[in-house]
């Protein structure tokens, strides 16, 4: 990930704002990668949930609201995704394997 933020910066002059990916991308290193470049993650808090009280009851709500609609925001990539696995059949891999290789006597 730490590639492809880089290379978006050398592209566009800046880094993005936030970061939309799946959930596999939301490791530890990752996350601590993005916070130094001052990237936010959008994507479920690691850890234990937060304990709901009245004090933090609309924080909270807030919080999940903004990720969700996030999310929203990904569905049209993950369609664009499975056009370029079914369409161009990509889901297929197509390299030899060992046993392709060799002479035979």
């Amino acid at each position: 990930m730490e590639f492809r933020v880089d290379a978006y910066r050398e592209h566009h002059g800046a880094y993005p704002e936030v970061v939309l990916g799946d959930t596999i991308y939301g490791s530890q290193d990752n996350r601590k990668c993005l916070k130094d470049r001052g990237i936010r993650f959008a994507g479920k808090p690691l850890g234990r949930p937060k304990k709901i009280t009245e004090a933090n009851q609309k924080t909270l709500k807030h919080e999940a609201a903004k990720r969700r609609e996030e999310y929203l925001q990904r569905i049209p990539i993950e369609g664009n995704f499975g056009q370029g696995k079914n369409g161009y059949n990509l889901s297929y891999i197509r390299s030899k394997t060992v046993g392709h290789f060799g002479c035979v006597d």
